[in-house]
């Protein structure tokens, strides 16, 4: 479990400044918030794709994504819900698109205003989402976070004015 809450964010996503779909750029990394409006299933030369068409007021974009258990998808996006959304925004011949971005489902009483935080974005392996990712570590921290010791003992953390790994750990993954 201690090597878990130490797997550290690779980065971090603001989303504090939320952008309706017009006003995003290509080759930025964006947060929206929008409704699924259509989900399909695609081909891009032998490998299939999972389209998740999402819109707001001022437009549309596609999010993909080359590697997902197609049924899992299916049942955690359906149209008509909200999402909020954040990835690299991509302009191909067609549309708008986002490759593999983080997506959290909104509750349909949510107002996005939840979701307006920095959150941490970490390396992932193949099946775990950056949603996932979070979920997990809140849980390992929220039962053993207070098991983890630091290796300076508690008189050089003073002598240095540094504080307790826990704190800092928590920070990190916590912003």
């Amino acid at each position: 479990v201690e090597d878990l809450l130490f797997t550290l964010p690779s980065g971090y996503q603001d989303r504090r400044n939320l952008k309706t779909i017009s006003t995003l750029q290509p080759d930025g990394v964006s947060t929206c918030v929008g409704e699924i409006r259509g989900l399909d299933l695609t081909k891009s030369g032998n490998n299939d794709v999972f389209e998740v068409r999402v819109g707001d007021s001022t437009g549309e974009v596609v999010l993909r994504w080359h590697k997902f258990d197609a049924a899992a998808m299916s049942r955690r996006f359906q149209k008509g819900t909200r999402v909020i959304f954040s990835g690299k925004l991509e302009r191909n011949k067609e549309a708008l698109h986002m490759l593999h971005p983080d997506v959290a489902v909104l509750e349909a009483d949510d107002d996005a205003q939840g979701s307006k935080a920095i959150v941490p974005t970490y390396a992932l392996s193949e099946g775990i989402t950056g949603a996932g990712m979070r979920r997990i570590l809140a849980e390992a921290a929220e039962t053993h976070l207070d098991d983890v010791v630091g290796a300076l003992p508690r008189r050089t953390r003073d002598r240095l004015g540094v504080g307790q790994i826990r704190d800092a750990l928590v920070y990190l993954h916590h912003p």
